[in-house]
């Protein structure tokens, strides 16, 4: 459930309640999802006889609301004698052997089969992504705070949303002691009425007269009624999780609230009270943070914007104004037109498993300022130990924004006072939380400062460009470092950059009428060496349409798709929901890495038929790139050339001051340490002593070493020792690919296993060792690597050699072309791309 604030209009309720009931219509039960954890499980014990007895707690959950007796029958014939079934929820935790787990995923009354693994307690599954745990537990960013660990304290967030509950344990508001509680104002703004229109009364209900100064309703308990979503985000910027017992603690719950409620519906009016309002009492109250989860699709910036101004003025008075980036995603083009401004900081949406979520908006590609500030969470992430959405509390009034059938992931003694929801409206306060723990540090901060603070330490998402992420996903641990510390030299890789430089070619613009039902098409050309091939169309209301306003909003009754097709194959399209565009509508695509030649944008009608003629422009620009910035590209096989090219222009590969790639050379430990910091999502750190003595402080290989040291990510364990320019054996690669995707406990586990591939037990097993025989097997399990397979090969004389196999090699010496396949299997893994 992707949340963002926008306009109020009866139309939109009606749009959203159909594509509610549409997503939820004709939904089939398929075969049990099985948990990634489980499918090894799986494979090994398959595959291995001595394994195959073995039994495995595993959680089975049915598809409907109850176990039935039946199906405790079935599972009963399978053999299975232990188990267990809960009172109220569809689940059975049962111990099986691989063959039983086999014909249970089989069966189409299960909904799902995990492991039954164990949980850390650890906002929950957001915080260590964004390393609040890190921050907490630092023993030298306590000893610097005074002996006190770092929790936003004495800095003051304003939340202007929907409003906030402060009888929520976790936000509490006492009016008649405000400095007591979490929340210490809660305001309620002036409302707008319908067609956005001033609404003022007496004391009698009467309409009142005149030009008189804006009125705000002060301590109220609750200001947030209708729909929740401001008590959600308040709780992810600065809850306390006393409901939870600190689980659902947010980033900065030593920080204080003040919540700024426009009730149901948000107008430009009371967004611009919001801002009046913590101008007026931006001293009294000590605001240094306001949190903006609300916006509207992209438009060109507009400086002179009322809500841009009173954004800029409070920038100006030292205020950081955070922005969520929408969930317009995942066009290009589709940020917040209210998050495009310089002096704003905003956040797109990361998964919990560091990934960019599809929803979260785009910028455009090169441009300086429209791009997120840095990604933080704003959706869950696949597998059992991940919930699907971000869990924060839940308004005590309504039920209106909780996550459906998502929160019976929440603990029964929770669920009353948590919920679930998704969108950058999340991501945002996760932002705001991160900036007031960065305040406590250094109080003195201006607003630009904390946003490069922010950009120097975030952590690189290496498949990702600046237009989608920023500067990377935030780090709340190095960022308070860096207030502290600013001589470290965070950031020293340049996070944001690229490989190699684009060419932005002139852009190319035509027109068109799509008729009612119909469609229209567009031959484009796309050049060779092309990165990126972006292509939009922009459309408004047709004749007469243009007039239609509801809620003082312009309104597009008709809705677009837009597809690119190439030999007649579709490879690209957008056909997101477009009838409550203001100021119009946009659909657009990106292509990456397209092949040369011609192409055809075809634009059609999207979610409902158009009625009548619908006029419409389509724009297209490409970015090319020079293949000779590496200068020996004609070294590298063919195969692996566009390879080569992605992860040189990703940095996870990088040439020498000579723009060679040097192929045939080998991978030394500093070339791999570079590859996994950017391609392992690796966060940034810096002690205050440097821990490798053959590393110059503060370079940039000195950040890398001791960035992967602390995430447990080194290749072996070198001491104080780094050794640059030792060379990487496929043993040492193995190693530090697993640990790049936090395998080491899985590695563990099957240390001292004999490691087989396709069934066969490797010949060169005995020469692995013991302890990193796992991390062999899983690199292999995972594609990560590859074996010397058994092979007969003919002589130049004529005659037959047999080669044994499978072997792993795990001495043999890695040349730096060989890392290629390697690497663009971690992305694969690590972030789906």
């Amino acid at each position: 459930m992707h949340t963002k604030l926008i306009i109020k209009s009866g139309l939109w309720s009606v749009v959203t309640t159909l594509i509610a009931a549409t997503a939820l219509a004709g939904v089939a039960q398929a075969r049990p999802n099985i948990g990634p954890g489980l499918e090894l499980r799986l494979a090994h014990a398959l595959a291995d006889q001595h394994l195959a007895d073995q039994e495995l707690g595993v959680l089975l959950t049915f598809a409907g609301e109850t176990v039935t007796e039946t199906a405790i029958a079935d599972l009963e014939s399978l053999g299975i004698t232990m188990g267990v079934v809960m009172h109220s929820l569809p689940i059975v935790g049962i111990n099986g052997t691989a063959a039983q787990i086999e014909q249970l995923a089989e069966w189409d009354s299960l909904r799902s089969i995990y492991l039954n693994h164990k949980i850390d307690l650890n906002l929950h599954q957001t915080r260590p992504l964004i390393q609040v745990d890190r921050l907490r537990a630092s023993p030298s960013l306590i000893q610097a705070n005074a002996g006190l660990p770092v929790t936003g304290k004495g800095i003051t967030i304003a939340i202007n949303d929907s409003g906030i509950d402060g009888s929520h344990d976790d936000l509490s508001f006492n009016p008649l002691q405000p400095a007591s509680g979490k929340t210490i104002q809660n305001v309620q703004l002036p409302p707008s009425g319908d067609d956005g229109l001033l609404v003022r009364t007496d004391a009698t209900g009467r309409p009142t007269q005149g030009i008189l100064p804006v009125i705000f309703v002060e301590d109220a308990i609750n200001t947030d009624s209708h729909i929740g979503h401001g008590t959600h985000v308040a709780g992810i910027a600065a809850g306390t999780g006393a409901a939870s017992g600190g689980l659902y603690a947010g980033v900065a719950p030593g920080a204080s609230l003040i919540g700024l409620g426009s009730g149901f519906g948000l107008f430009v009016l009371g967004q611009v009270a919001a801002f009046d309002y913590v101008l007026t009492h931006q001293f009294q109250y000590n605001i240094r943070v306001v949190n903006n989860s609300w916006g509207n699709s992209a438009m060109p910036p507009a400086p002179d914007h009322p809500i841009n101004v009173a954004s800029k003025a409070l920038h100006d008075r030292g205020i950081a104004v955070v922005f969520a980036n929408g969930n317009d995603g995942p066009r290009p083009n589709s940020q917040n037109r209210w998050a495009s401004l310089p002096h704003l900081i905003t956040a797109g949406a990361a998964t919990k498993d560091g990934r960019l979520a599809g929803f979260s908006s785009r910028g455009i590609l090169l441009d300086s300022e429209i791009h997120p500030t840095v990604l933080t969470p704003g959706t869950g992430g696949p597998g059992p130990e991940l919930t699907s959405a971000v869990i924060a509390p839940r308004a005590r009034t309504n039920t209106a924004s909780n996550g459906l059938t998502s929160d019976a992931q929440i603990p029964l003694a929770f669920i009353a006072n948590y919920t679930q929801i998704s969108g950058t409206s999340m991501a945002s306060p996760h932002l705001a939380g991160i900036i007031a723990n960065v305040l406590e540090a250094d109080p003195t901060l201006a607003p630009e400062q904390v946003k490069n603070v922010l950009e120097r330490t975030a952590t690189a998402l290496a498949p990702y460009d600046q237009f989608e992420v920023g500067a990377g996903l935030a780090n709340v641990h190095a960022a308070v470092d860096l207030a502290f510390h600013p001589d470290k030299p965070y950031g020293a890789l340049g996070f944001a950059g690229k490989g190699l430089a684009l060419t932005r070619a002139p852009i190319w613009t035509d027109a068109g009428v799509l008729p009612p039902g119909g469609s229209q098409t567009h031959p484009i050309t796309v050049p060779v060496n092309s990165r990126f091939t972006m292509v939009q169309v922009d459309w408004q209301g047709s004749a007469g349409e243009d007039q239609v306003i509801i809620d003082n909003t312009n309104v597009v009754l008709h809705d677009l798709r837009l597809e690119v097709l190439h030999d007649g194959q579709v490879v690209a399209s957008s056909d997101a929901l477009q009838l409550a565009g203001l100021f119009g509508a946009r659909e657009a695509v990106k292509l990456e890495f397209p092949q040369s030649g011609e192409y055809l944008l075809r634009v059609s009608s999207g979610f409902i038929d158009t009625l009548t003629e619908q006029p419409y422009t389509v724009q297209v620009e490409h970015f090319t790139f020079d293949p000779g910035e590496i200068a020996d590209l004609a070294a590298v096989d063919e195969p692996l050339r566009d390879d080569v090219l992605r992860l040189v222009y990703d940095r996870v590969l990088h040439t020498d001051s000579q723009g060679n790639l040097r192929p045939e050379d080998d991978l030394t430990r500093a070339d791999l340490a570079r590859a996994l910091m950017l391609a392992g999502r690796v966060p940034q750190f810096y002690p205050d002593e440097p821990g490798f003595s053959d590393l110059a402080p503060g370079s940039d290989l000195a950040l890398i070493a001791e960035s992967l040291r602390k995430s447990g990510i080194l290749a072996t364990d070198s001491g104080t020792v780094f050794g640059a320019d030792t060379t990487v054996v496929r043993l040492d690669l193995a190693v530090g690919l697993i640990r790049g995707l936090r395998l080491e406990q899985a590695a563990r586990d099957l240390a001292g296993s004999t490691v087989t591939y396709e069934g066969q037990a490797l010949l060169d097993n005995a020469a692995i060792p013991e302890p990193f025989r796992g991390h062999v097997q899983l690199a292999l399990d995972f594609g990560l690597m590859e074996v010397t397979e058994a092979q007969v090969v003919r002589n130049p004389d004529g005659s037959f050699t047999a080669i044994p196999g499978p072997k792993f090699h795990p001495e043999r010496i890695v040349r730096r072309d060989r890392v290629v396949a390697p690497m663009q299997a971690l992305l694969l893994a690590m972030f789906g791309e």
